[in-house]
């Protein structure tokens, strides 16, 4: 289970006086889960991108956890991170570590991101590392980036995920949250009580198929992509991780089955803060309701009730909907109406030990996806 040992300079009997860096692969579930739960003990905040099962379910690859550990035990921070075979080049593979949120103390943050880099090091024709680091503070993205620049890492210009995205302070009273919206998506989250619609969870694959065509017609206006198999993937994770992942949908009450759902949004606890993951709506209903704004609220009021600091709205882009240019600038217009603080939380940096073959891989998918 463990790689090596890690010797990292601190106080005298500090608990990070010497970590070790622990790398696990997925088939070891005993010991991923161990080292979840003594993070959690120690305070730490998991995101649901590094459980195992979650991994396994919606990222083909292999998956391996890093921990930076303790001698009495604790870990003190932890990423995972998936290896993957790339289309671009047959033969060549990916590295990807996503939501680096980090960890208890910063050396056992540089513990895991060095092995990050050393794992990276160790892959027979790795095309490329990405590692996308997430964090509300300037100052310890900085120090991160700092971390993985000295091991080889560059900025990445092209990231794969959002940089931008509109925060909600989830600590005030609800009352005081709401508040603070703007007057429209107040308007909007009352008026559900006097529609025939009610919000409940989504607990049921029988409504995966009609969560796809939601998806579909969503991303037919936005421009997105779709995965068929992904809302069936989405509620067996919400199932067993309920406290965890959430999906809310809207329904009908005049109607019965899965026809029904006419919304639906997903959220994910990350420990301290919750993301909106993912949504889908129609515009072929009779009724004269703006069917996201009572799922968002809701959303977030399960992440505050689950110890949730702030709300992360999953991205947001500087259009709006009169920008033709800007596909999203109507989803960014309703991410608006909840919170005017837009931040920087998120950046990738990104490794690629033979540029050349990087250059001939992004030629590929140029040409693949004309």
């Amino acid at each position: 289970m463990t790689e090596g040992a890690v010797s990292v300079a601190a106080a005298a009997g500090s608990p990070s006086a010497a970590l070790r860096l622990a790398l696990v692969p997925a088939t070891e579930a005993a010991a991923w889960a161990q080292c979840l739960e003594a993070y959690e003990a120690a305070g730490g905040a998991v995101a649901v991108y590094h459980l195992p099962e979650w991994l396994q379910a919606h990222r083909a690859g292999s998956h391996f956890l890093l921990a930076a550990t303790a001698p009495d035990g604790s870990c003190r921070c932890l990423c995972a991170a998936t290896i993957s075979p790339t289309r671009a080049m047959p033969g060549h593979r990916v590295l990807w570590a996503d939501r680096f949120q980090g960890g208890l103390e910063p050396q056992a943050e540089q513990v895991v991101l060095g092995g990050i880099a050393r794992l990276a090091a160790r892959q027979p024709r790795l095309l490329r590392a990405q590692v996308r680091l997430l964090h509300c503070a300037d100052e310890r993205r900085r120090r991160w980036g700092q971390w993985l620049a000295a091991a080889g890492f560059t900025r990445c210009s092209q990231p794969r995920s959002y940089r931008m995205t509109a925060v909600v302070d989830l600590r005030p009273a609800e009352a005081d949250i709401m508040a603070g919206f703007h007057a429209t998506a107040r308007r909007h989250i009352r008026a559900v009580a006097k529609h025939p619609v009610r919000i409940a969870p989504v607990a049921d694959t029988a409504y995966a198929a009609r969560m796809e065509a939601l998806l579909e017609e969503t991303r037919r206006r936005t421009g997105g992509t779709f995965s068929a198999e992904m809302p069936t993937r989405l509620i067996d994770s919400a199932v067993r991780y309920p406290e965890r992942i959430r999906i809310l949908g809207l329904f009908r009450n005049d109607t019965a089955g899965p026809e029904a759902l006419l919304a639906f949004a997903a959220g994910y606890l990350h420990g301290d803060h919750a993301e909106y993951a993912t949504a889908a709506s129609t515009r072929g209903s009779d009724l004269k309701l703006a069917l996201g704004y009572g799922l968002a609220w809701e959303l977030m009021r399960w992440a505050k009730a689950a110890g949730a600091d702030w709300f992360d709205f999953g991205g947001i882009t500087a259009g709006t909907h009169a920008d033709a240019q800007d596909r999203l600038g109507g989803i960014s217009d309703f991410k608006r109406y909840f919170s005017q603080d837009v931040r920087e939380v998120a950046e990738e940096w990104i490794l690629e030990p033979s540029p050349v073959r990087a250059r001939l891989a992004a030629f590929v998918r140029s040409v693949v996806l004309r």
